[in-house]
């Protein structure tokens, strides 16, 4: 279905169609239209878009191959721009999903893959309610703010991210014998992935500062700074998320090096107590004819006595020196 959102600073609609011809009908210059497509498109479709509202051959070809590398592109007479959009589902894991935003003087055009939800929820409830200055804006502060929404859900799934690697660190002080490393590897990962849509992303914004166009006014283009600074500590916070987990992963080799020296040191001082009784044991069990402890009625006895006595003596020894 092909969803159309119109809207003023007097009233709003919400339409849902599933044809083409009849969203553009429904065009009212009067009003803001935003027109969002969650289905994937074939070939056929965006040929057909294309030739109604004249979009670029460039813009037809993006949009039916989604390349996975952010951009913004200005043409004479409409806006793209592809970013790879966020979320997470019910089990906090990351789901991606390439989106498309086109400008033109009509209207806004969303382009999503169909996966369920989105991240325009909170732009539909400003316009469904009022809230803030969108209902009394044009198209080009709409378009800024579909594409902050994103980026704004990129910033609340790196402080899932952080909180992961919080949460890591606290298991690994409380339980310092659990091996996580797969789990930071993968926290790393998927850190890494998130980061190389960043960089691109926030150039292809930088871009808007300095292309001019008669699209986005003066005043909207003050947002898109906001959204570049947004940016720009993302890409800083991923210096830091990365020095968190190379902590994590230091934290959590110390933890099994320690692990292992206590292993280590359990044996040595188990070793250190069986080497004299076995000295002992060796000694006595020799087969030599001539021995006259075997010939006394309470050498065995004696013999075990001073074993005991010999390993609680070497443990009080350890003890004492902080060993045990």
């Amino acid at each position: 279905m092909i969803e159309l959102i119109q809207y003023n600073d007097a009233n709003h609609t919400q339409e849902k169609y599933a044809d083409i011809d009849a969203v553009l009908a429904k065009f009212d210059s009067s009003k803001v239209n935003w027109v969002n497509f969650d289905f994937k498109l074939d070939k056929g479709f965006i040929d057909q878009l294309t030739s109604k509202i004249h979009l670029h051959p460039l813009v037809a070809e993006d949009l039916l191959l989604k390349d996975i590398v952010p951009k913004m592109e200005f043409y004479d007479d409409h806006i793209f721009a592809m970013i790879k959009m966020m979320s997470l589902n019910d089990r906090s894991e990351v789901i991606f999903e390439t989106v498309c935003f086109i400008l033109t003087k009509d209207a806004v055009f969303t382009f999503q893959d169909g996966v369920q939800g989105d991240v325009f929820g909170d732009v539909r409830n400003r316009i469904v309610n009022h809230f803030g200055k969108i209902r009394k804006s044009k198209k080009d502060y709409l378009y800024w703010r579909l594409l902050d929404a994103v980026i704004v859900k990129y910033q609340k799934v790196m402080e899932h991210f952080r909180a992961e690697i919080e949460l890591l660190e606290e298991n690994l002080i409380e339980h310092p014998t659990e091996i996580q490393t797969n789990k930071i590897m993968l926290l790393k990962r998927q850190i890494n992935y998130i980061r190389k849509f960043i960089i691109p992303l926030r150039n292809e914004f930088a871009i808007v500062k300095i292309e001019p166009s008669n699209l986005i006014e003066k005043s909207t283009i003050a947002y898109f700074k906001d959204t570049l600074d947004h940016l720009n500590h993302l890409q800083s916070s991923f210096d830091s998320y990365r020095d968190m987990l190379r902590d994590v992963l230091k934290l959590q080799n110390a933890n099994q090096s320690q692990y292992m020296n206590q292993v280590m040191k359990t044996l040595t001082i188990i070793s250190s107590i069986f080497i004299p009784l076995t000295f002992l044991v060796g000694v006595y069990g020799m087969n030599f004819e001539f021995m006259p402890e075997l010939h006394y009625v309470y050498a065995y006895p004696i013999l075990i006595l001073c074993m005991i006595l010999m390993s609680m003596a070497m443990l009080y020894y350890f003890r004492k020196k902080k060993w045990l």
